[in-house]
């Protein structure tokens, strides 16, 4: 276990300096600040997952905006789900009889083709 933890602590080190050299040094020396609302559920999940990365949220916040500078648009194409055009009514399963007489069985079906 405590060569997992050198690992991951490596791991979180070596994210921090990349993401670090990544926007430039020092995020408080040139910073500016973004306020948006979002559903409480999604930012506390999407922060329990970024935590395990070693990241923050805006750490992160700040690659996305550095990879839509970069790409000169979204790093992922946004789509619309797919629209279900046709209603399906479920079916009424019924069953019945045609009884004996409606077909004909198999040894007279050969023999009506002459088989």
């Amino acid at each position: 276990m405590k060569n997992c933890d050198h690992l991951l602590n490596t791991i979180k080190c070596i994210t921090y300096e990349y993401i670090h050299n990544l926007i430039g040094g020092n995020i408080m020396s040139r910073s500016a600040i973004i306020t948006t609302r979002v559903d409480p559920e999604l930012k506390a999940s999407a922060e329990n997952v970024l935590a395990q990365l070693g990241m923050t949220t805006a750490q992160a916040i700040t690659m996305l905006l550095k990879q839509i500078e970069l790409q000169r648009g979204l790093p992922f194409t946004p789509r619309l789900p797919a629209q279900n055009t046709q209603t399906h009514k479920p079916f009424k399963v019924e069953t019945f009889s045609l009884g004996s007489d409606a077909m004909l069985d198999r040894d007279e079906l050969y023999a009506e083709r002459g088989m």
